[in-house]
């Protein structure tokens, strides 16, 4: 895979190479592989194409941990990983004949297709229904969604005639920005926003702070001579 990238040995930087032209030649995911890790992983673009369905949908796996947990109910989390570990080794073999991509492939589908079963396998015994965890995920995942279709509508009419690190930059700007506004848009967004906003700072305001008095007697404890 050319990418239209290349390496350049003369380049202090040696085997790390540089892109050849601008972010316009770039994709928004081979944008964040040269920022992040260099041009030597170009060629894994496609696999972390392939895995984005898998990483949207395993975000919302914590509310079903969540959910395990604050019901005392480990153990069916334990055998739920167990009975998803079956599907799971036997979809990596078949795709490993095509390579990383055929694993990536196998994973994404595994994923999907058993991550609705699992919410309704977690409910079971806990006070709440699929509906319910379903109508939780609603709200970030639209907001998700809506922000990228917004970012790849913007970036057809942004200038692209800068390096790709800055474009890379500016692509989490403008999603974050996208990101926030449609949690704005939706109804309830901003009535949640707030609510989050105030755990936070409940959560900041609770935490212990370690004064410099109390440390200074913790290291006189340890040392009594001061040596």
């Amino acid at each position: 895979m050319n990418c239209g990238y290349q390496t350049d040995a003369s380049n202090p930087q040696g085997a790390r190479g540089h892109p050849r032209g601008r972010a316009a030649e770039a994709p928004g995911p081979e944008r964040a592989i040269l920022t992040i890790l260099g041009v030597q992983w170009i060629g894994i673009a496609p696999i972390y194409r392939v895995l984005a369905p898998a990483a949207f949908v395993g975000r919302f796996n914590v509310v079903t941990n969540w959910l395990y947990v604050t019901t005392g109910r480990a153990d069916r989390q334990l055998r739920w990983g167990a009975f998803l570990l079956v599907p799971m080794v036997a979809a990596y073999a078949i795709g490993v004949g095509w390579g990383a991509l055929g694993v990536a492939v196998a994973h994404t589908l595994v994923t999907c297709t058993l991550w609705y079963p699992g919410v309704v396998y977690c409910c079971r015994t806990s006070p709440v229904g699929p509906r319910d965890v379903l109508g939780v995920m609603t709200l970030p995942a639209a907001a998700s969604v809506g922000a990228g279709l917004g970012w790849l509508a913007v970036m057809r009419i942004v200038p692209h005639g800068i390096s790709v690190p800055l474009q890379f930059l500016l692509d989490l700007l403008l999603y974050a920005l996208l990101y926030g506004a449609a949690w704005v848009a939706v109804p309830g967004g901003r009535k949640s926003l707030a609510e989050f906003a105030t755990l936070a700072r409940e959560a900041m305001a609770t935490r212990p702070v370690r004064s410099t008095a109390t440390a200074s007697e913790n290291a006189s404890q340890v040392d009594p001579g001061g040596r």
